[in-house]
């Protein structure tokens, strides 16, 4: 009776064993996968926010380009109205024409 008991504890203690180290190998995995599908939330959060980002950026080159160009056409413009007026001070005589009697 008594080694009947005995076995039955032991047999016990050992099922008991055993889920226990099933369920720690099952909270293992789980932290796996818990952590794994974390890194995907984050991840699809940083695309996110890199998106709005590279956006925000392109507005800004775009303005950028705008202004440079808009400065461009206006020193072109300036650089044209010189050009027309080159042959009027010649033809006047001041400055920068050759020949003057200065």
């Amino acid at each position: 009776m008594e080694e009947d008991r005995q076995k039955k504890e032991e047999a016990s203690r050992a099922h008991l064993k055993q889920r226990q180290l099933n369920e720690m190998r099952y909270a293992y995995i789980n932290s796996i996968k818990i952590h794994n599908q974390w890194r995907k939330i984050m991840r699809l959060a940083k695309v996110e926010d890199l998106r709005k980002e590279i956006e925000i950026l392109s507005q800004n080159h775009e303005r950028e380009v705008d202004r440079k160009d808009a400065i461009i056409q206006m020193l072109d413009r300036d650089l044209v109205g010189c050009c027309k007026l080159k042959p009027a001070l010649k033809a006047y005589g001041g400055p920068g024409a050759r020949g003057s009697a200065s």
